[in-house]
């Protein structure tokens, strides 16, 4: 928030009373404080993440989590190591209704580093919206990168 505080100064804004909304925050850590004052974390729905060929082998899980406080955040876990030319992401998505809306949160997992990531979180403490959480692994080549698997949970609220 400093940060924040220090930008909107700096462009001359927080003495206009200014006010940047902002809805999303990063997920919290396994024992953060956060979690400590929100009674803890539930997975609320999970997916394996398949291959898109051969025998659909699960690669990893998806999973849609929230916490007391009614923050929501996906986590993707891929269950080997990710290799070179691999990725995986997890994205959010949240609805009002049948309507999308906003903009997907994601993370990602890239090669040789952690086996896990999880998104920003999104607080709805009114219960007003729903979420879906996607998990891709993708294959890296010198045309881009293609989706080898996919996951997603259920749309809950």
């Amino acid at each position: 928030m400093k940060t924040l505080g220090l930008l909107l100064s700096t462009a001359g804004l927080a003495s206009t009373g200014f006010v940047l909304p902002v809805t999303a925050h990063a997920a919290p850590s396994p024992g953060t404080a956060a979690q400590a004052n929100c009674g803890g974390v539930k997975i609320i729905s999970a997916a394996p993440v398949r291959r898109n060929w051969g025998s659909n082998a699960a690669v990893g899980s998806i999973q849609l989590k929230r916490d007391a406080c009614s923050n929501y955040w996906a986590e993707v876990i891929a269950y080997d190591k990710v290799v070179k030319f691999t990725k995986f992401k997890a994205f959010l998505l949240r609805y009002r209704g049948n309507d999308k809306i906003g903009t997907n949160l994601s993370c990602e997992v890239p090669a040789g580093s952690a086996r896990t990531c999880a998104t920003a979180s999104v607080s709805d403490p009114n219960g007003g919206l729903t979420f879906l959480a996607i998990g891709n692994e993708y294959n890296g080549s010198n045309n881009g990168w293609a989706s080898v698997a996919k996951g997603q949970t259920a749309k809950v609220r």
